[in-house]
């Protein structure tokens, strides 16, 4: 009997104590095998999701309520962390990250919708010093091969609705142009594309995700705070890449300002860099102003991709631990709150206009009253615009000294030709008499 008292004592002082194996606990404990079996099986609608950029900014947002949807931003992280090589190297499907990483040289050859690109980052370097061997410094234009579709990139699908589609009917004959994309400034300012708001969007999808288990009725320690706080930051993170890149990339119309515009048409700007993409359509070139989209393959944010989603993972082993102690009730109310947020997601991943609902590449030309894009004609005996030298240049690193740039843009086209077809053998044209002053001015070692 003295030996009752005391344990009977002690099992009324702990009221902590929770009742094991129950329905609600193993349900919710279970939800969480069964959405990682979910992400190895049916994750690639939630990385087509996570990632379409072509999509709109609220589909990145919601991408990430609930549970398949976090996994699915894991997955996206892992192929971006390894970049497109690695990815084909190791099996892995791509179609998620066709808009970042495009498709190959021979994809491209079997399907007349997807387009040879270039990205261009075109610097105008400053004054060279005297150990180069002439004054003045260069112009620098950086190219990077791609391959896109029309039909899953806004900016694509712009010029192909300008170029002569795939059967040869329809569009505007390129030939003899260059088209620069004027975009439209008014919607890509308006406050449904807003960064921020899409980023306040994206902060509350990211929390409701993380912050569930705080209706899980058990004390704090590291392994809670990891599993709300850690899950948080590292969706965020994983969040913040593919709206930075879309808000790079999708907005000709704020990116194309006066300079830019000045310096690829106007022959003269105080511009220094300008980073653009050029698509080749209808037999001609299609130029759009976008900001630095070469961000996603550097390794610095491979690192933190890969590091983020290793964090995000420990974060859901995290959660699955605690879950495993929860309440009957805490854990019901935590399955009811999860099904509600992938029903959300799921409803307005309906509502969102996908594959064939999206704007077809044939709109004629005549459908639009304001045409969001210009033609730069190439044709003699007006001067070499810029715009035309960066389509003229081939993929990876062209220099041209700056003197020789300014020469080409103030010299009609005519001129030059005719300067070199009245050259004789001891003829020296003023541009070589500039470099030959120029080594003048240089002191012999």
């Amino acid at each position: 009997m003295s030996s009752i008292l005391p344990a009977a004592a002690a099992a009324a002082a702990a009221p902590d104590c929770v009742p094991k194996d129950t329905l609600a606990q193993s349900m919710a404990s279970g939800t969480q095998d069964i959405a990682a079996l979910s992400a190895l099986l049916f994750s690639g609608s939630v990385e087509r999701n996570a990632i379409a950029t072509h999509l709109g900014l609220g589909n990145l947002s919601i991408s990430q309520l609930s549970l398949l949807g976090m996994l699915g931003m894991v997955k996206s992280a892992l192929k971006i962390a390894l970049g497109n090589d690695r990815c084909q190297a190791a099996g892995f499907g791509l179609e998620s990250l066709r808009g970042i990483f495009g498709y190959t040289a021979l994809e491209a050859e079997s399907n007349a919708l997807i387009v040879e690109c270039d990205v261009v980052r075109v610097e105008f370097e400053g004054q060279a010093t005297k150990t180069k061997g002439r004054r003045g410094g260069d112009l620098v234009i950086k190219k990077w091969k791609r391959f896109f579709n029309t039909e899953t990139n806004p900016l694509l699908d712009i010029a192909a609705r300008y170029g002569t589609d795939h059967t040869g009917k329809g569009g505007l004959r390129l030939t003899g142009f260059t088209a620069l994309n004027l975009g439209d400034p008014t919607k890509d300012g308006s406050w449904g594309q807003s960064i921020w708001l899409h980023l306040l969007f994206g902060i509350l999808c990211t929390g409701i995700t993380s912050w569930l288990l705080i209706v899980v009725q058990t004390s704090w320690s590291w392994v809670r705070i990891h599993a709300t706080v850690g899950m948080h930051a590292s969706l965020l993170v994983l969040f913040a890449m593919p709206l930075l890149y879309t808000w790079k990339t999708q907005r000709p119309g704020t990116y194309l300002t006066i300079p830019v515009w000045n310096a690829l048409s106007a022959w003269k700007s105080d511009v220094r860099t300008m980073e653009l993409l050029q698509c080749r359509l209808g037999h001609g070139d299609v130029l759009h102003a976008q900001g630095s989209s070469l961000f996603l393959h550097d390794w610095p944010t491979r690192v933190i991709a890969l590091l983020a989603a290793l964090s995000l993972v420990v974060a859901y082993i995290c959660q699955y631990s605690i879950l495993t102690d929860a309440t009957n009730e805490s854990a019901l109310l935590w399955l009811a709150l999860q099904g509600v947020a992938a029903l959300i997601r799921s409803v307005y991943w309906l509502s969102t206009p996908q594959g064939k609902e999206l704007p077809k590449t044939s709109v004629a030309i005549n459908d639009y009253a304001e045409k969001p894009f210009v033609l730069i004609q190439n044709s003699a005996p007006k001067k070499v615009t810029l715009a035309e030298l960066i389509c003229a240049c081939k993929t990876g690193e062209t220099r041209i000294p700056l003197w020789v740039w300014t020469y080409l843009r103030d010299t009609a086209i005519e001129d030059i030709v005719l300067d070199g077809a009245n050259r004789g053998p001891e003829d020296i044209i003023p541009i070589d008499a500039e470099w030959a002053r120029s080594k003048e001015c240089i002191p012999s070692s």
